[in-house]
């Protein structure tokens, strides 16, 4: 018997075998950068800062909402507002509210600065303390009084007799009637080389002057040591001397 090749059959296979020989698909595993990782974890640390950063400031804002107000009572005068009392309670000295503006305060600082540069005779400083002397003032009357030292070679004398003194205030307050005008008491302890050259001799004196003070058009500078003023004039200067231990008796001076 023949047979054509068309008619013959393949076998075909079964679905069991189609599957077992069913090629497997190349497995992909997942993988994500370093970096990637990093960043993730700087974002999720800057998300929790934020987050409790809010609700702290929710939580203060909460509490200035329901926190009562404040009573405070400020006392106006001719100085200037200070607060005096909080909540009923008084405050020690007050303090001052608004535009800053120079006080009495200020005035006396400014006395006592210029008194302290002008009769505390240090070798070491008193060039420096010299410049101070006429930088507190007003530059016209700094210039007079410039002339006055050279005039009586006060300067001089305190290098040629190796001055030393010291400066200690007493009084230093504000004149009632004009406030602008600064009294000044004081005594001054001068250690100097005597007149025989052969040792030392020591005076004190207390010294009583008004300084005459002008606001200055810089305002506080520290060519008015902060204060806002400067000195115009010197007026009422006298000089006390103390007693002598010897004598007892005491000499009294008046100079412009």
């Amino acid at each position: 018997m023949s047979a054509s090749v068309t008619d013959l059959t393949l076998p075909q296979a079964s679905e069991a075998e189609k599957e077992e020989y069913e090629p497997e698909a190349p497995s992909v595993g997942s993988y994500r950068s370093v970096d990637d990782v990093r960043m993730l974890r700087r974002i999720s640390i800057a998300a929790l800062i934020q987050s409790l950063l809010l609700v702290v400031s929710v939580g203060v804002t909460a509490l200035l909402v329901t926190r009562p107000a404040q009573q405070v009572v400020i006392e106006r005068t001719t100085e200037g507002d200070r607060v005096v009392a909080i909540n009923g309670k008084p405050v020690a000295s007050g303090y001052a509210v608004g535009e800053d503006r120079p006080r009495a305060g200020d005035k006396k600082t400014l006395a006592r600065e210029w008194s302290a540069v002008r009769y505390n005779i240090d070798p070491l400083t008193r060039e420096k303390d010299i410049a101070r002397i006429y930088t507190f003032m007003e530059p016209a009357f700094a210039k007079g009084y410039a002339g006055l030292m050279t005039k009586r070679s006060e300067f001089e004398a305190e290098a040629r007799e190796k001055r030393q003194a010291g400066w200690t205030p007493q009084v230093v307050e504000v004149d009632r009637a004009d406030p602008y005008k600064v009294k000044v008491i004081g005594t001054w302890d001068v250690t100097k080389k005597s007149d025989s050259g052969n040792g030392w001799a020591r005076d004190m004196r207390q010294l009583i002057f008004t300084l005459h003070l002008i606001e200055d058009d810089r305002g506080r500078a520290p060519r008015n040591a902060n204060t806002g003023f400067l000195i115009r004039d010197i007026l009422d200067y006298t000089e006390i001397a103390a007693p002598s231990p010897a004598s007892g008796t005491a000499a009294t001076q008046t100079t412009q």
